[in-house]
């Protein structure tokens, strides 16, 4: 184990000494190292502040920037996806590991396999190591794309080809040959099969279709939304079939209103319909209990006011008529 000059100088100066010289210099050489260290807690102390304040103005981001983040924010064409947190997107979340991204080349070829038949989506997802639900997002994706080119909509091709370099997502398109590259292509597919993804999507899809447990990312969504103790989050998978229903069964809902006279006459169907006793019970309890809590309004004594307060919410009047009722009986 190596010794600091510190440690080796306190070890000799524990030794005991048989010259009153010698103890002398021990004390100032002890001395002279006790003055280090104040001077380097001082300027430890004044590092930190400095940092502190250089991080606050926003120069410490640009400088890490120039440093250890060039990295990051400058990519080679090509390059695999260089998280910060190592092999994971994000460093205090190590369980989350997402499947590779796919580029749009490698879309638009698996969607014309799709759209081809010659193959069912099984075959498929076996043969590109890519998840059937997966293929299926890519089946509606690219439905969206043909959508938007015939509206004449524009499309980001820029977004898309900045952030397939960012991720690391690679064609399997020769550039040169625009030409399909067979050995990139079958690279590719190794590369997501043995990505640990790939793995946890096979198990929960031959789980889906062997009908055991809930079915996990590749369900019905809307399905296991309904069950009860799942909770809910803010957006949430709907079905469009479902949504269709739901709106032909609102607009109908419409229809028969308006061809019974319209909502009016419901409302007042509603309020002349008899109310039940425990209704009535319970509303003229509420109402005892509302006066009970609620300040008096009735006048000081010997105080006369030109004020009279009257119960206009009709509450009052049932509960005095049901007493007299009572009373006649």
């Amino acid at each position: 184990m190596p010794f600091t000059t510190r440690a080796l100088a306190r070890t000799y100066a524990s030794s005991p000494a048989s010259d009153p010289v010698q103890q002398d210099a021990e004390a100032e050489t002890d001395s002279a190292f006790t003055d280090a260290d104040a001077l380097n807690d001082k300027d430890s102390k004044a590092a930190k502040a400095k940092e502190k304040a250089m991080w606050s103005s926003g120069e410490g981001y640009i400088r890490w920037l120039r440093t250890e983040g060039a990295r990051y924010k400058h990519v080679n064409k090509g390059q695999k996806a260089n998280w910060l947190g190592g092999a994971v997107p994000f460093a205090t979340n190590p369980t989350f590991r997402p499947p590779p991204p796919l580029s749009n080349d490698m879309q638009t070829l698996l969607h014309a396999d799709v759209v081809k038949g010659t193959k069912t989506v099984g075959q498929l997802a076996e043969q590109y190591n890519v998840s059937k639900a997966r293929i299926e997002a890519i089946r509606k994706l690219k439905a969206v794309e043909r959508e938007f080119r015939r509206q004449d909509l524009p499309l980001q091709h820029a977004f898309q080809s900045g952030m397939e370099s960012l991720l690391g997502a690679r064609s399997p398109i020769n550039k040169k040959t625009m030409s399909i590259d067979a050995v990139l292509e079958r690279t590719e597919a190794t590369a997501r099969d043995l990505h640990p993804s790939t793995g946890v999507e096979r198990d929960e899809e031959q789980r889906w279709d062997a009908n055991i447990g809930q079915g996990g990312a590749f369900g019905n969504r809307a399905a296991q939304g309904s069950r009860e103790g799942v909770e809910r989050t803010v957006w949430e998978f709907r079905d469009e079939e479902m949504v269709l229903a739901e709106r032909v069964a609102e607009r109908a809902a419409r229809e028969s209103v308006k061809s019974k006279g319209g909502v009016a006459e419901l409302v007042a169907e509603a309020d002349a319909a008899p109310e039940t006793p425990e209704h009535a019970h319970q509303h003229a309890q509420a109402v005892r209990k509302t006066k009970r809590e609620s300040p008096s309004t009735t006048a000081p004594s010997g105080h006369k006011s030109p004020f009279r307060f009257v119960d206009t919410s009709g509450a009052a009047a049932k509960v005095q008529g049901k007493r007299g009722d009572r009373k006649r009986r």
